[in-house]
């Protein structure tokens, strides 16, 4: 979607969100899965809502952010399955 700036690192790790998703309209609800949300400061969370309202365009609108625990490996092999078949050549295109 965008380039953000990494969130501040605790413990030597650093917060990461791999995907998000919308999971309700009225009020819109969005799903950020991340490596852990405790690495997520307040300050940042703040910084995250206000950049997907200015990007999406939801002035004044009240949105809930919810910050789901995944680990990368599961992720990225959840994404391969779900874009696998658009991603990989089809034999009719050849």
């Amino acid at each position: 979607l965008w380039k953000l700036p990494p969130a501040k690192a605790y413990n030597s790790k650093q917060g990461r969100v791999y995907y998000a998703t919308q999971t309700a309209i009225e009020p819109p609800q969005l799903v950020l899965f991340c490596n852990n949300p405790k690495l997520f400061g307040p300050n940042y969370k703040i910084y995250l809502e206000n950049k997907i309202r200015q990007d999406l365009g939801w002035f004044g609108t009240p949105f809930q952010v919810e910050y789901r625990k995944r680990t990368e490996k599961r992720a990225v092999s959840q994404a391969e399955q779900w874009l696998g078949p658009r991603l990989l050549p089809s034999e009719t295109w050849r």
